[in-house]
C-alpha cells in the first residue's frame, strides 16, 4: 500500500507537532512493508528518513496552508499514486481521489463539555 502523510504540523512546536513526529517515526520504524511519501513543508525535515528504503520525501512549497492542503496534496497523491493519504492535523484534502485518514487532536472538549 502507498501511505501519503501529510507532515506540515512537524513544524508545529506544540502538542501537535510532538505527537505527529512521534507518531510517523514509530510506524515508519516499524513498518517495511507499506510504502509511503512524506509530505514537507519545511526543508528542515528533508533527510530524516532517508535511510528508509520505503520512504520517499517531497517538500510541498507554497504559502498558503489552503493551497498546500486542498491543491497541492492531492495533486501529488495522484501523480505518486497514493492509495491513502493520512492528514495529521483537523483538514483533509476535499479533491483527493483516494481515501483519507485525519487524525483529532483534543476532541475532548467537543464531546466532555464537563473538562
Amino acid at each position: 500500500m502507498k501511505i501519503g502523510v501529510m507532515a506540515r504540523t512537524l513544524d508545529d512546536g506544540d502538542g501537535v507537532g510532538i505527537a505527529t513526529t512521534n507518531l510517523i517515526d514509530k510506524i515508519i520504524g516499524i513498518d517495511r512493508n507499506n510504502e509511503y511519501t512524506i509530505l514537507f513543508r519545511s526543508p528542515k525535515h528533508l533527510g530524516r528518513y532517508e535511510k528508509y528504503s520505503n520512504v520517499k520525501e517531497i517538500l510541498v512549497h507554497t504559502r498558503s496552508k489552503f493551497v498546500w492542503d486542498q491543491v497541492v496534496v492531492p495533486y501529488l497523491a495522484w501523480r505518486e499514486r497514493t492509495d491513502v493519504i493520512f492528514c495529521a492535523k483537523y483538514t483533509v484534502p476535499l479533491l483527493a481521489r483516494c481515501p483519507t485518514v485525519v487524525m483529532n487532536h483534543g476532541i475532548e472538549y467537543y464531546t466532555l463539555p464537563h473538562f
